[in-house]
């Protein structure tokens, strides 16, 4: 589903008219934009949050292993 501020309709229009798949459109007034997209970084950011920490855990426990070798 793609969504499109009132504001940028125009501009939406002309960019969605060039992807190849078409996607349902589905336009929103400025605040339920803002309000959604702000959600959207929320949860990239939670994402980003969540990988990093798997990533370090991840790394202590090859430590571990090595120094058990050791």
């Amino acid at each position: 589903m793609a969504f499109v501020c009132e504001n940028y309709i125009t501009q939406a229009s002309n960019y969605y008219t060039k992807l190849e798949k078409k996607y349902p459109l589905l336009l929103l007034d400025e605040d339920s934009y803002d309000r959604l997209y702000n959600k959207y970084l929320e949860l990239r950011t939670d994402k980003a949050i969540e990988t990093m920490q798997e990533d370090s855990e991840n790394e202590e426990s090859e430590e571990e292993l090595s120094l058990t070798d050791f």
